[in-house]
């Protein structure tokens, strides 16, 4: 069982938005936020690797690095999720 004895938490914010979260203590780390024109998330990062997210046009996820991630046209549901080795499918009726 793991016991935190000191815990300390920084936040810098752009405008109403969080851009960087730190914390120290016994899991230490900075957690780092950026926003698109549409106040979307568009990268997080943590312990200096950044993770690039991409949306489609209905603001849809469609990435989130490395996975990639299709949908149906319609009602925009998730099909497939891809990555390096990794090959995820799935199918819905049409009810």
């Amino acid at each position: 069982m793991t016991h935190i004895t000191e815990r300390r938490v920084s936040r810098e914010t752009d405008e109403r938005y969080d851009s960087r979260d730190g914390r120290s203590g016994s899991a230490s780390g900075t957690l780092v936020f950026s926003y698109n024109t549409d106040f979307a998330l568009s990268s997080m990062g943590c312990a200096g690797t950044v993770q690039a997210l991409s949306y489609d046009a209905d603001d849809l996820l469609t990435g989130a690095s490395p996975f990639a991630i299709s949908r149906t046209a319609i009602a925009g549901l998730p099909t497939t999720v891809t990555a390096p080795g990794l090959s995820l499918s799935r199918s819905f009726s049409s009810r």
